[in-house]
């Protein structure tokens, strides 16, 4: 009997999370799985990550090389709300960038990190109708107005809350009632019976 039950156990793999969460977290877990499995299998079969154009890739990895000292990678946002492929632009005097025949200023702490796959580039954006290029250098003026976002998160977890609340169901009042006269009835039977 022994032997057929160390080859049992011999047989399945151990899981070493379920030795660490109880009944109910796996419980929990389970019911996760079944709710929202088929979902998210669905999910990661129809989306895809974006895949940026292979000319856009060409000139990211021209970026990075040693020809393209002197010179910054921008994209630039136009006034019709589109973003340009990007293109590697000389600096002029070590702080000026002339596109399309017009001067942007440089200021090396409003680069840009972005991240393609384990590739990160340094890039500049620059928008067609303001000189200085898109940055967090203003953000004690943006504070100052009151458009910061910082103080959002708690109106934003207040109001989530408060739907949450609201959705929630009153408990039904005949069932409170009927819960009351179960109570007295209980009391009565505790004095009456319990003499």
């Amino acid at each position: 009997m022994e032997d057929i039950w160390e080859t049992r156990t011999a047989e399945q793999p151990v899981n070493p999370t379920s030795e660490k969460l109880g009944f109910k977290a796996r419980l929990a877990k389970l019911e996760e799985q079944a709710k929202y499995g088929k979902m998210k299998q669905e999910t990661q079969e129809v989306e895809k990550d974006f895949k940026l154009p292979f000319k856009w890739k060409r000139t990211l990895n021209k970026s990075q090389g040693k020809s393209a000292r002197d010179m910054v990678l921008v994209l630039y946002l136009n006034i019709k709300g589109d973003i340009e492929p990007p293109k590697l632009i000389p600096l002029y005097s070590g702080n000026v960038v002339i596109y399309k025949n017009k001067a942007y200023d440089f200021d090396p702490r409003a680069i840009w990190t972005l991240k393609v796959g384990k590739k990160m580039y340094k890039v500049l954006l620059i928008r067609e109708m303001d000189r200085r290029p898109v940055s967090n250098l203003d953000w004690d003026e943006v504070k100052a107005r009151g458009d910061s976002t910082d103080s959002d998160e708690i109106l934003v977890k207040m109001v989530t809350k408060a739907v949450v609340d609201k959705i929630k169901k009153p408990m039904n009042k005949n069932a409170i009632i009927i819960i009351v006269i179960l109570v007295i009835l209980a009391i009565g039977a505790f004095f009456v019976f319990g003499k």
